[in-house]
């Protein structure tokens, strides 16, 4: 009985220098052990479900947040700092919302051509390899030992299997499965723009956050104004960095709904800081209009503020995969 052709491998080979490779050690520098477990359970996906690729949708997003036990902004940020060192192609990414790379389709290609697999690849967007990388050495030959394979066939065609020899139900599996592929990425794209339309649409009205404290803007007092352009917060001449401000600072705690005195007590004492209450600092960034709405889902904002205040260089990772979405989503 013939197997059934299917894209995605049993297994793949991990280099031993895995860890050793720069790319990989800039994710571990930025991102610890999450940013590791998120790589590592990422391929697996890859080379698990389709072969040499992997649609990247928020059902994917979640899958791999919840494997590698991080929040989804943060796998969000894992993802974005792999495509800017390189680990996958960025190019195809923005074009198709598709996570692959030269060094994954090689590995791929290299694997099946060794078992002489049947599995015909739909190449039109996602093959990348270079052409002398994806030659394969003529298999099929006469009783003259001439080789009887069309050239053309070398690029999209992988070698057949002896037991794979029924070729209607290779023709129609495989029609059936570039369809799907085609299907699926189609459907994701319509799926991305309905949230970019619903996204423009919900501009226009304050959002509700889960701790059902509705959004306010930004509270204006003399000495204070907050730009609504994205990472711009502007100081007027009035303002004195490191606590000068901790009139605003009180009304936007009450706007949000912060009530507690201690935590109260506790952020107006770190704001005096410079580096965290001072123009463009930590505090500024965490209640300017662009972050707000992501402060407002906390069921705790003040906890939340006095985490971000201790730990400056772990809100600003957080803080600028939130920008980088939202340029995205403009």
């Amino acid at each position: 009985m013939a197997r059934i052709s299917k894209p995605g491998l049993d297994y793949f080979p991990l280099d031993v220098n895995f860890l050793q490779d720069r790319k990989v050690r800039r994710i571990s520098c930025r991102h610890h052990a999450a940013g590791i477990a998120a790589l590592t359970s990422l391929l697996c996906l890859i080379y698990k479900e389709k072969g040499y690729y992997i649609l990247w949708n928020k059902d994917t997003l979640f899958d791999i947040a919840q494997e590698a036990c991080c929040g989804e902004e943060e796998m969000q940020a894992i993802i974005d700092d792999c495509l800017s060192v390189g680990l996958f192609d960025d190019l195809i990414y923005k074009e198709y919302g598709v996570l692959t790379s030269q060094a994954i389709q090689e590995q791929y290609h290299k694997i099946i051509t060794d078992s002489r697999r049947k599995y015909k690849l739909p190449l039109e967007h996602f093959w990348i390899i270079k052409e002398e990388s994806s030659e394969i050495e003529p298999e099929n030959t006469d009783d003259s030992g001439k080789d009887v394979t069309k050239p053309h066939e070398f690029a999209t065609t992988m070698p057949q299997t002896k037991e794979e020899t029924d070729t209607d139900i290779k023709g129609k599996q495989e029609r059936n499965m570039e369809n799907e592929i085609k299907s699926e990425i189609k459907k994701d794209i319509e799926t991305e723009r309905e949230g970019k339309d619903g996204k423009e649409n919900e501009r226009s009205m304050p959002p509700v956050p889960s701790n059902s404290v509705f959004q306010a803007s930004p509270v204006v007092v003399e000495g204070l104004s907050l730009d609504k352009s994205i990472g711009k917060e502007t100081v007027s001449e009035g303002m004195q960095a490191g606590g000068g401000s901790e009139a605003i600072l009180l009304l936007n705690m009450q706007t949000i709904g912060i009530r507690n005195e201690q935590t109260v007590k506790a952020i107006v004492a770190l704001a005096r800081r410079k580096e965290l209450g001072g123009p463009g600092g930590i505090l500024w960034k965490i209640l300017s209009s662009q972050y707000r709405p992501t402060l407002l889902k906390k069921n705790e904002p003040g906890d939340y503020i006095l985490w971000a205040l201790n730990h400056p260089t772990e809100f600003e990772n957080t803080y600028n995969g939130t920008l980088k979405k939202l340029i995205r989503g403009r």
